[in-house]
């Protein structure tokens, strides 16, 4: 695994960033809650954690140099199926000629029909097996989560308009700062 870390990080250097597009997936439920707080010193901090059932979503988006494109949230879990209807209905037609699809290297992202989908449009996809801080969409879902959390959203329509907005938070250099961070380009 470490050969083929250093193999990418070769290649980092010779990457168009503007033509790389990085894509991921995470979850999103209502039970989620900050796991750290501030109080005073002494004290305990004390908040209310859900301990009933929650409900959990998908979210699914692309990272351009220049921002999220395509995002896409789904009452059920990543498999195959749900990866062919996102690839048909939002990311293909988010896609340019000579645009790389960089993503996980698991199988709901080798279904048949895939990669064709995006070859179609000109596009193509890469999955390499490499580290996650290689991965700059892991940023960003950090920074989603970590407000979600804040957020505590208990109801799951409270939840999907809180990623929303949690999304519309990010601005443009932010994403800059997350491809530079990662290795593709300078800041």
């Amino acid at each position: 695994m470490a050969a083929v870390r250093l193999v990418w990080r070769d290649s980092q250097k010779t990457c168009d960033p503007p033509r790389l597009i990085f894509l991921d997936e995470t979850g999103a439920s209502t039970d989620m809650t900050r796991r750290h707080g501030d109080c005073l010193v002494g004290e305990r901090c004390h908040d209310h954690v859900p301990g009933g059932p929650w409900k959990t979503m998908t979210f699914v988006a692309t990272l351009h140099l220049d921002g999220l494109v395509a995002p896409w949230c789904l009452d059920a879990p990543r498999n195959g199926a749900a990866f062919l209807a996102y690839g048909k209905t939002q990311l293909c037609p988010a896609l340019k000629p000579g645009d790389i699809v960089v993503c996980d290297n698991v199988g709901s992202h080798k279904v048949a029909g895939v990669r064709e989908m995006i070859e179609d449009k000109g596009a193509r996809i890469y999955l390499p097996p490499y580290s996650p801080d290689l991965n700059p969409m892991k940023q960003v879902f950090s920074k989603i989560k970590t407000l979600l959390g804040k957020a505590a959203e208990r109801f799951f329509d409270a939840l999907w308009v809180a990623m929303g907005r949690t999304i519309e938070t990010i601005r443009p250099q932010e994403y800059r700062n997350y491809f530079a961070n990662s290795g593709y380009v300078s800041n």
